[in-house]
């Protein structure tokens, strides 16, 4: 599947790509290829708005996507600060 995107025209960074990061995390983050899809998605294109918590319906804050990611907690501080530009 990850073979299909690789030559789709995708605006980067944007919401939608962000939100094909998230589904492809869920769906293959045990692949073998999953290293590669996140390798290709590349990290920079993550945007101010992906650090922000998640609301749910009932207005409950969960933290956001990124948090859910199986990196260890300091890279994800790394990239929060690299995007937020602190």
């Amino acid at each position: 599947m990850f073979d299909n995107l690789k030559d789709l025209p995708l605006v980067k960074p944007s919401k939608w790509y962000s939100v094909l990061f998230q589904n492809m995390h869920k769906a293959f983050k045990e692949f073998d290829d999953y290293i590669e899809f996140a390798d290709w998605w590349d990290f920079t294109n993550l945007r101010p708005e992906d650090f922000e918590k998640d609301k749910l319906p009932n207005g409950k804050e969960l933290w956001h996507w990124l948090s859910r990611l199986t990196l260890p907690m300091q890279n994800i501080c790394f990239l929060n600060k690299l995007i937020m530009g602190m």
